[in-house]
């Protein structure tokens, strides 16, 4: 019983740093404009049966900056349904009521869905750039949790010239990119890593840092083709999946120093298995996760 509620309590911290690092790419890609992307990485989460009143309310807020009125109010009035005490939802829904009620200009309507936006702006890059490594999961106790200095090297010329090199680990180049992906499974279930995959994350974490300011990194879950079960906390292999990535990242980002960011994650469809799902041995190897290693442009 005590090993149960040890394992769903984990499972929640995991789910919890999910949320956190969406949380902070969607507040980074609607500080630089890039609304389409926040969006899209905020209905990820709610699809994923995330709940947040800070999710629905920034989603508002990029929908409101989009022009899209009707759905930002929509938005506010689910943050205020999880969150009925945050007078700040009141006041935005409010505002966008009547917005849309005195039928105001473009200009001046753009106007204020960029006030809206800009007004939470600071406190969400502030607080989550500050907070997200405080839910990382605890995966892996023996694995030294010194954090590595960060390193400079020299700049490479392409994807061949990136020295990566660690037990288990398989290499290929695919269209320009490094891809690294495990000759075992990563995972005994869920996002719980196996005995000794510690030392290894260690050791790539270590490697990628000396690549951290002339690459970035995709790192992607990868679940098996078998359904989730029922008791889980995951609703399906795309969050189960996208659970992977997010312990993965916060395992390298807690061992190793990178800059923020270095990592992007997403879950992998059941068609991207580095294995076919045609045997038990097989379906272990596909709890895993899958590293695409790019080298940055020159005007990244």
């Amino acid at each position: 019983m005590i090993d149960e509620t040890i394992e769903i309590r984990n499972k929640h911290q995991t789910v919890q740093s999910v949320a956190s690092l969406s949380l902070a790419m969607a507040t980074k890609y609607a500080r630089v404009g890039q609304l389409s992307d926040a969006e899209n990485v905020l209905r990820d989460l709610i699809n994923a049966g995330i709940k947040s009143s800070d999710i629905f309310d920034l989603l508002a807020r990029v929908l409101a900056q989009m022009g899209h009125y009707e759905r930002a109010a929509e938005m506010w009035q689910k943050a205020i349904s999880v969150d009925p005490t945050n007078v700040s939802y009141k006041k935005a829904l409010d505002r966008i009521s009547r917005i849309r009620d005195k039928k105001l200009t473009r200009g001046k309507l753009l106007s204020l869905a960029l006030i809206l936006i800009l007004a939470g702006g600071a406190f969400y890059f502030y607080h989550y750039r500050h907070n997200t490594r405080k839910d990382t999961v605890q995966v892996v106790a023996q694995v030294p949790t010194q954090i590595v200095k960060e390193t400079t090297v020299s700049k490479i010329s392409g994807p061949e010239s990136i020295m990566i090199d660690a037990p288990h680990l398989v290499k290929n180049v695919i269209n320009n990119n490094l891809v690294l992906t495990f000759d075992e499974g990563v995972f005994v279930s869920g996002t719980k890593f196996k005995h000794d995959i510690g030392p290894i994350l260690l050791q790539l974490a270590q490697q990628l840092q000396n690549y951290s300011k002339t690459t970035y990194c995709l790192v992607e879950g990868i679940t098996d083709d078998l359904p989730v079960r029922g008791r889980w906390e995951y609703r399906d292999n795309y969050s189960l999946g996208i659970s992977r990535a997010v312990t993965t990242v916060e395992y390298l980002r807690s061992v190793a120093a990178f800059p923020d960011d270095y990592f992007t994650f997403r879950t992998g469809n059941i068609g991207k298995a580095p294995y076919p799902n045609d045997s038990i041995e097989n379906r272990l190897k596909n709890r895993t996760v899958i590293f695409t290693v790019s080298t940055k442009k020159e005007t990244d």
